[in-house]
Parts: C-alpha cells; structure tokens; sequence
C-alpha cells in the first residue's frame, strides 16, 4: 500500500509549524526529487528547478526476433540451387551431426523440388537421454514415435529458391506423458 502523508485538521496542533509534520514532508519530496529508474539503461527521471519532473522511459521490445539480414540459430539460407545452408543450432545444448560451433564449416543440405527441413534425433523415455540428432531434408517430415522424434525447422520450394523458417532459435525439448515439448533454449 502506498505511503500518505496525513493532512492538517484546522484547529488541531499537528500544523506544518511542527517540526514531525515539516520533516515528514521533507523526506518524501526529497524522496521523490532523487527517485531512480533501474536498471539506469530502462530510462531516467528528472527534476526541474521549476518543480516540473519528468520520467522517461526506453521501450523495450519482446519476442522472438526474425531479422532479415542477420543470423540466428537453425536459418535457412540458400547457397545455390538445390543447396541450403542451415545456420548452426543447439537442440538441449547437442550439437547436431555435421554442425560445429562457429559455424567453420557451414552445415548445408541438398534439396530439391518442394520439401521440408526437420531436425530427427532419438529419445528414451526410460533416461530422457537424447541421442543421434540429425538434419534431415524430405518432401514430408517422419511422424515422431515414442522413440525417434522428429521437428520441423523449415521449408523450401523450387530447390531452395524459396525459403521459409520455423524456428529462429536453439530448441529445447522435452516429453511429458505422450506430449512432445519444444521451447527455446
């Protein structure tokens, strides 16, 4: 709940002459004349001389960045006809077959015609351990089954002269019961 300094009643004796009453009032307009923003980045709030106070603050922005000329994780990028470059991704910080951190070399794959790109990787529900996770590229993508699961990163037509992604960051996974979870990591 908010702090609120009391009003004076006419008649009574706690006026502002009263020393408590004058220093209560000090100490919040003091209070408010050094008030912060923090993190000091978000923004800044100034007093004027004139008692005018002015607080701003940065927007920030949320979600899932896509940019267009910058790299994120799992992107699509076509190299050459029928060639697409998958830009290097972690799925629960696992590198998969063919990448490597720094992307040095590129991973790409061989497309053609219309199709889907989708990471493939196995899983034992007894340990929770996922293994041989793999890149794969077909004109449809594998149902997962209690042991091989099976997630799409993109699309491409006309050998990868159209792209779509759909992912743009490193995958976490996880099952819970016979539901098959992925978020960010």
């Amino acid at each position: 709940m908010a702090k609120l300094i009391q009003q004076v009643t006419k008649g009574d004796p706690d006026t502002l002459l009263v020393t408590g009453r004058a220093n209560e009032l000090i100490d919040a307009l003091n209070a408010l004349l050094n008030l912060q923003v923090q993190p000091a980045e978000l923004g800044s709030f100034v007093v004027g001389d004139t008692g005018n106070a002015i607080l701003t603050l940065t927007a920030q922005t949320g979600g899932t960045p896509t940019p267009t000329d910058t790299d994120y994780p799992f992107r699509l990028k076509l190299v050459s006809n029928g060639v697409v470059r998958v830009v290097y991704g972690t799925l629960n910080d696992i590198v998969p077959s063919g990448m490597y951190p720094g992307d040095n070399p590129s991973f790409t794959i061989s497309v053609s015609g219309l199709g889907y790109i989708y990471l493939q990787f196995g899983y034992d529900d007894n340990t929770g351990v996922i293994s041989s996770v793999q890149i794969l590229s077909g004109v449809t993508i594998p149902v997962s089954t209690a042991s091989v699961v099976t997630k799409q990163i993109g699309s491409y037509e006309n050998s990868g002269q159209a792209l779509a992604n759909s992912v743009t960051t490193s995958l976490w996974f996880e099952r819970c019961g016979y539901l098959d979870l992925f978020g960010t990591a």
